[in-house]
């Protein structure tokens, strides 16, 4: 009512019944009582943020008209939940489109004085009414707390909602919101509203730019896992990530997009790196998947800050020693990797241009089909076609473990000498989930000056499939599943690198290669960051951190 308070006393000595029943009376949009089927629906002036403007009438409503503000209450859930109303408010954003989310955003005109509640309002909805941002709208439909994949729910107006255009308004103003906010609980405030994000927000993820058209942006850097952060504990770093995160959507249900959102170029040039910048972004404020979320009312604004370099730094030293994830290389079709020859041909010239790119003397491979190397010889074999000369080759452990996928060495006998055959482990700890996947480990010669040293490449158990005893002790902690396995694997590594050492004299250790931990709270390993000639050896101390 406290707009209708501000009328002049001219003003008030009108009828109070058709003053209340006016569309875009009272706090809000809504009259203080629903008017009566019929009646006539005179403008009222709206509030400090359209003053002089005036709202369209409005048919009288199908259900009891209420304030956007009062479906979304000041909770994650509404106070509504359950009823059918109608509510008014004005299109911010409209995804009812083929391929599109499914539904619109809309926003009270005049905000209430309530911070805790939101003023915008999502519409699931098929209705195919003709309508554009800045139309004024009357939507009838049941209010439903939306919950998928976990997280917090999203309050939406469902159940076939009927949506009647009532004319054109003035487009809200956007929010604006910095960030990190002050608490998580200020997205919730702002869900379904038309936000403007005025600092340049960084990309801080891209793995399913790809996949589902979406980055995750952040203010200042990129995020750290809460497990890797170099300075917050897990519990700061994981505070400050809810409040830092938010994902730019495409807009579209759709998985696979074709083109892919938010590139570099339309071609196949483009690219988003993570590390580039976002201007002056624009969108209307969403929860899905687990994840707040905008999507853009505008083009999206990028700036690339993270070029990629043309060859990896130069570090010193006399060898140049990698490990390389090749993502599944199996030769064998329908297997886990290619299911048709033509994919095969674009993975191969993919991994043939990285791995010369890399131009390492000593290369660790994970995840190369396990069928003695059949797979390892063919991708050897397209790289030495690439180069012109036989420049890589390797010495098969033959089928090590028993997972499809296996680690493998290749070298360049040019740069280094393979001493005796490569080593694998038999100790039972390395085994998880019933599955063994043990790492492979090479002594070299350095052809220069003779120096030796052993490589040992691995690949410990993943953090996906989590068990399915709720109890067990490789439940996801904040290190992802399997951790408690993966430092066994670490511990069972340190012992037989040590017995490596023990039993050739030779004590310059080089671990790589997926140990698929963090740097807090248990991680597996940090022995590859350090290099030959180093005693780069992972002890037990280290592995069960």
């Amino acid at each position: 009512m406290q707009s209708i308070r501000r009328l002049s006393a001219t003003l008030l000595a009108l009828a109070a019944a058709t003053m209340l029943a006016a569309c875009g009376g009272g706090s809000g949009d809504v009259p203080a009582a629903a008017a009566p089927a019929g009646s006539e629906q005179p403008s009222v002036a709206l509030g400090a943020r359209g003053a002089g403007k005036s709202l369209p009438e409005c048919p009288a409503p199908a259900a009891t008209l209420v304030d956007i503000t009062s479906v979304q209450g000041p909770d994650a859930t509404s106070p509504l939940e359950g009823q059918r109303v109608s509510v008014r408010g004005i299109v911010t954003a409209d995804f009812r489109a083929s391929g599109g989310i499914g539904g619109l955003f809309i926003q009270q005109a005049r905000p209430d004085e309530d911070p805790r509640t939101s003023e915008g309002l999502y519409v699931f909805t098929a209705d195919a009414t003709p309508l554009l941002p800045g139309d004024f709208v009357q939507v009838t439909g049941t209010v439903v707390e939306f919950r998928r994949s976990g997280g917090d729910p999203l309050t939406q107006l469902a159940g076939s909602p009927v949506l009647e255009r009532c004319g054109a308004a003035t487009l809200p103003k956007p929010t604006v919101l910095t960030l990190p906010v002050a608490s998580a609980e200020e997205f919730e405030r702002h869900e379904g509203m038309l936000l403007r994000f005025p600092q340049p927000l960084v990309v801080s993820g891209n793995f399913t730019l790809g996949r589902f058209g979406e980055l995750v942006l952040s203010p200042t850097q990129r995020l750290y896992h809460p497990n890797n952060h170099p300075e917050l504990s897990p519990d700061a770093a994981r505070d400050y990530n809810a409040r830092a995160r938010i994902v730019l959507d495409d807009s579209l249900n759709v998985q696979n997009p074709n083109p892919i959102p938010f590139l570099s170029a339309a071609d196949t040039s483009g690219t988003r790196r993570a590390g580039d910048r976002v201007r002056q972004l624009e969108g209307v404020l969403s929860y899905d998947f687990g994840a707040w979320r905008v999507q853009p009312t505008a083009a999206a604004e990028f700036v690339e800050r993270n070029e990629r370099t043309e060859a990896p730094q130069r570090v010193g030293g006399t060898l140049r020693v990698a490990s390389l994830n090749v993502l599944n290389w199996f030769t064998t079709l329908g297997q886990r990797g290619a299911t048709t020859p033509e994919e095969l041909q674009r993975q191969q010239a993919k991994l043939v241009e990285t791995i010369v790119a890399l131009d390492a003397d000593v290369l660790g491979l994970i995840e190369i089909e396990n069928n003695d190397g059949v797979a390892l010889r063919a991708l050897v074999d397209a790289v030495n076609a690439r180069l012109g000369t036989p420049a890589y080759d390797f010495r098969s452990p033959g089928i090590p473990g028993t997972d499809q996928i296996t680690v493998a060495v290749v070298y360049k006998p040019a740069s280094v000498t393979a001493v005796g055959n490569p080593q694998v482990p038999d100790d039972p700890d390395f085994v998880v989930d019933g599955g063994l996947r043990p790492p492979v480990a090479q002594r070299f010669a350095s052809a220069a000056n003779g120096g030796s040293f052993w490589f040992v490449i691995n690949h410990f158990k993943s953090k996906g499939g989590c068990p399915a005893n709720a109890t067990s002790p490789d439940g996801d902690f904040g290190q992802g599943c399997w951790n408690a396995s993966r430092v066994r694997q670490a511990q069972a590594l340190a012992r037989w690198v040590d017995g490596l050492v023990a039993g050739s004299g030779e004590a310059d250790v080089l671990m790589a290669g997926d140990f698929n931990a963090y740097l807090q709270r248990g991680s597996a390993c940090r022995a590859a960051r350090r290099g030959p000639r180093e005693s780069a050896r992972a002890t037990a101390s280290e592995a069960a951190l």
